[in-house]
């Protein structure tokens, strides 16, 4: 019965757990809710499943039907449910949905190096760590003027983040991190990095936050 080499199997997993760390590393970094575990974890998964369709495939050669793509396209289509789990929704904002995306480009590249796809695997690697390390100094470049760092001081009462997350939804802002703080007399002190729309009236926008119940300032700088 011909069975793929331990050494060569052992080697993909290796691999796809180098890949997946690369990956999550960056997103570890970025104070992501899936990181540098979750990337490597859902990398090694995917690619013993890549394993497992080839020797079962190698096992049976001719004696049976067997399509060694069925697998891999349960974890393209499964993968997703894990990508949902790193998006949260902040008020009409919507929030980890690169991080969802590259949980599922790591499952990819997870299929492809238990393929034998090294090449594939390591290009798509480094594209996607590109892209999530540089391309958004690139877009905040593109986009000049139009990120914005906005810091408030509430009292830390439950739903108060939901009210002004949908204070941010109303005008269209995009929120790109959250980092709150608690502070003494049951205040809290939250940072948010935003993408503001074009022409967007940050006077305005400064006033309805204050104006949210228990928020005792409100300040928008440039990010």
């Amino acid at each position: 019965m011909a069975s793929l080499d331990p050494a060569v199997a052992l080697l993909r997993l290796f691999l796809a757990a180098l890949a997946g760390g690369v990956i999550g590393l960056e997103r570890e970094h970025a104070n992501r809710p899936a990181g540098f575990r979750t990337h490597i974890l859902v990398s090694v998964g995917a690619a013993l499943v890549a394993l497992t369709a080839q020797s079962i495939t190698m096992a049976f050669l001719g004696r049976t039907g067997t399509d060694p793509t069925r697998m891999a396209a349960h974890v393209v289509s499964g993968i997703g449910f894990l990508g949902a789990g790193a998006i949260m929704r902040e008020g009409v904002n919507v929030r980890g949905l690169t991080t969802a995306a590259s949980i599922w480009v790591i499952a990819t590249v997870g299929l492809a190096m238990g393929a034998g796809l090294y090449w594939h695997a390591v290009i798509a690697t480094v594209l996607a760590g590109l892209t999530l390390h540089y391309l958004s100094r690139v877009e905040r470049h593109l986009v000049r003027g139009q990120y914005r760092h906005i810091t408030l001081v509430t009292q830390d009462t439950p739903g108060q983040i939901g009210r002004i997350g949908t204070c941010l939804g109303n005008r269209a802002v995009d929120i790109r991190n959250l980092e709150m703080e608690p502070q003494t007399g049951g205040m809290l002190s939250i940072e948010l990095y935003v993408r503001t729309p074009p022409n967007c009236d940050l006077n305005r926008l400064a006033t309805e936050l204050a104006s949210i119940p228990g928020v005792k300032s409100a300040d928008i700088s440039l990010w």
